[in-house]
């Protein structure tokens, strides 16, 4: 028992204080007929076809829950007023914009409103018009994919870039479309103000575009005339998990601070 405490929970489960609080609140939740456990109820995937989002909906089967959601929902992770409620978020996989579908069952007149919920409490920029989902998409993807080769991209496997710049503004609106997802996987995260020319972005990039995962470095002075590089937030994308891409965005951090 011991030793298992030391490894940590296994794949898929919870660390043991916030399962142990996530079932004590669970335990309320089911109490009431009207209140659902936030972690039943949002759901995140990833899709490379933005034209097919509505019928991935019939049929998708590869989901990922978050592992926090008392930044969206409250610090009891229930959403109140509903029988039943799901929100699946699709997220197109080189560009990041999402598509949101709410479906919901026996609404109560004062039922939490999730449509503010995911913009106030998340900033989750996202529409439920898969038109415009599709559109959105169409209008970032060349300049996107031409900044990202212009920071040395697609090769290496890392880009790394200061969104404050005029010439990443892509890059820069990309990672504003990223900065809910630490929220819901790092406890205690928050968004960053990537106007600040002090921070830099190192994104992981797969050859064919797919964003993979993404760290944020801030830059500080340190006596008596250098930088110094602080690594704020590091986080890898559900499907890429297992693969390097950790090691590979702290690498790539670790020789940019060396030279400094």
């Amino acid at each position: 028992e011991r030793e298992r405490e030391e490894m940590g929970p296994m794949e898929g489960e919870q660390p043991m204080a916030k399962r142990a609080r996530v079932e004590e609140e669970q335990d309320g939740a089911r109490e009431d007929p009207y209140a659902v456990p936030a972690e039943e109820v949002m759901r995140i995937t990833y899709v490379n076809d933005p034209s097919e989002v509505l019928a991935l909906q019939a049929s998708h089967d590869r989901w990922f829950r978050p592992a926090f959601t008392h930044q969206v929902f409250g610090q009891d992770e229930v959403v109140r007023g509903y029988e039943s409620c799901l929100v699946s978020v699709y997220l197109h996989a080189t560009t990041m914009h999402a598509f949101v579908s709410i479906e919901t069952k026996g609404k109560q007149e004062n039922a939490d409103d999730i449509p503010r919920l995911l913009d106030e409490n998340l900033g989750l920029q996202y529409t439920s018009d898969a038109k415009e989902f599709e559109e959105r998409v169409r209008a970032t993807e060349h300049k996107l994919r031409e900044e990202v080769a212009r920071a040395g991209g697609y090769e290496g496997g890392v880009v790394s870039y200061q969104p404050h710049r005029e010439d990443c503004t892509a890059l820069r609106e990309l990672h504003d479309r990223l900065q809910f997802l630490p929220l819901l996987y790092v406890d205690g995260a928050n968004y960053i103000d990537n106007t600040d020319p002090r921070w830099s972005v190192y994104l992981g990039v797969s050859s064919n575009g797919t964003i993979c995962g993404f760290a944020t470095v801030y830059t500080f002075y340190a006596y008596p005339a250098r930088e110094r590089l602080r690594l704020s937030q590091i986080l890898v994308l559900p499907p890429h998990r297992g693969r390097g891409v950790a090691s590979s965005l702290l690498r790539r951090a670790y020789d940019d601070a060396a030279r400094r």
